[in-house]
């Protein structure tokens, strides 16, 4: 019996999967010369004035605030997945496609690389897809998924889980270390279904498998 959960969405990315793994200025202070005098008899003394003006220094300009990509922002794990049931199973699913564009922004890898079974194909091709951004140096902005259902299947108990997640994703551009666009990664919305089979074992939970395909609404 499928059970429907609630999560937080966060990101998902279809460059690397293939359609789904496609100063300060100061001013200066002047100071005026020293001062001179005549001793000379019969004249009047005279001391010139010295004229130091007021130190002055220039505002510095209000620094323009750089907008992040929510995509670049870690997401957070959730509690459910404390706990080896069906909702830490979804959790495990959400948070899986919530952690792919952020390591596509950042090339941060590590907890994906965790949560990853060794003989998942699309987690790995996922991974190949993070270092080659990286060695180009380049990095993906965008790709955030709207999850507007989450249920799973207990298929071995304890053990093994099938989840369906409905998602819509957000665009996608490529950028280059200056923030140039290199391509669209995609350029438009696109809703998708996923089946992510999650698997609960000696390394903790992982996912096994990813099979996912574009829906008519976008």
């Amino acid at each position: 019996m499928r059970r429907r959960g609630t999560t937080t969405p966060r990101g998902l990315s279809a460059r690397v999967a293939r359609g789904w793994v496609a100063g300060l200025a100061a001013g200066g202070v002047v100071v005026g010369g020293a001062a001179g005098c005549t001793d000379a008899p019969d004249e009047p003394s005279w001391t010139p004035t010295v004229w130091t003006p007021e130190e002055t220094v220039e505002p510095s300009p209000t620094p323009t605030p750089t907008p992040t990509d929510p995509a670049a922002i870690p997401p957070e794990r959730p509690a459910a997945m404390d706990t080896v049931d069906t909702a830490g199973a979804e959790a495990v699913a959400a948070y899986y496609l919530q952690l792919v564009p952020y390591a596509e922004a950042t090339g941060n890898t590590e907890v994906l690389a965790a949560l990853s079974h060794p003989e998942c194909i699309f987690c790995a091709s996922v991974l190949e897809g993070v270092s080659a951004l990286v060695a180009a140096g380049h990095h993906n902005v965008g790709g955030l998924p709207h999850i507007s259902e989450v249920s799973a299947l207990e298929v071995d108990p304890g053990k093994w889980w099938t989840v369906d997640v409905e998602l819509v994703q957000d665009p996608i551009q490529v950028l280059d270390g200056e923030g140039a666009i290199v391509a669209p990664g995609q350029p438009d919305a696109v809703a998708y279904h996923m089946d992510v089979a999650v698997i609960h074992g000696a390394a903790g939970w992982q996912v096994r498998a990813v099979d996912f395909q574009a829906s008519a609404e976008g």
